[in-house]
């Protein structure tokens, strides 16, 4: 399912000319790719998972990251305690806003010698614009994308989630992600 939705969205990018003959997309190996949420509260810090996503990164010759998406279900992260997981879901309204995504927008080198992702993020139905520092590897073959973006959920349209008046989730969170795939033949 995931190679046919891989293989749809490459085929759409060709017939709308998003890329050019020498550009191909990376086939993910989704078992060594991770995308890990920490998050901070009152009753101490816990990683939440998201267990199913969909990247879609495009690369021109040199192996430079020329597109690249990141479509996930809310409803997908996991926090590893099945209470909080149906918390999360009712606070994010993931009935209403099940789907989310990240588009990039540009990519491009900093003073301090490192890579900066800007694009457009969509959580809750709110998009906006972020950036965040990416490190890009190449090894035989396979390329790593690794990046750390700090969020805070309220410009989202998101409350800062609070238990019994007391316990309160703190409403900037930490999305690290590993992406490890190789260039389609």
């Amino acid at each position: 399912m995931r190679q046919g939705l891989l293989w749809l969205s490459l085929a759409l990018a060709l017939t709308f000319g998003r890329v050019r003959a020498t550009e191909r997309a990376l086939i993910f190996d989704l078992p060594q790719s991770r995308v890990e949420i920490s998050v901070k509260a009152t009753s101490g810090t816990f990683l939440s998972r998201l267990r199913v996503f969909e990247p879609l990164v495009t690369v021109d010759e040199g192996g430079r990251v020329v597109a690249a998406e990141l479509h996930f279900r809310f409803a997908d992260i996991a926090t590893g305690k099945p209470k909080r997981d149906r918390a999360l879901q009712v606070w994010q309204q993931s009935e209403v806003f099940p789907d989310s995504h990240f588009v990039l927008t540009r990519l491009g080198a900093t003073a301090e010698g490192y890579l900066e992702a800007h694009g457009l993020l969509t959580l809750h139905g709110v998009t906006r614009e972020i950036s965040f520092p990416v490190w890009i590897a190449h090894d035989t073959g396979v390329i790593a994308i690794d990046g750390d973006a700090w969020l805070d959920v309220r410009v989202f349209g998101l409350p800062v989630p609070r238990l019994y008046w007391v316990l309160k989730v703190d409403p900037w969170v930490r999305v690290r992600f590993h992406l490890q795939g190789t260039v389609a033949s």
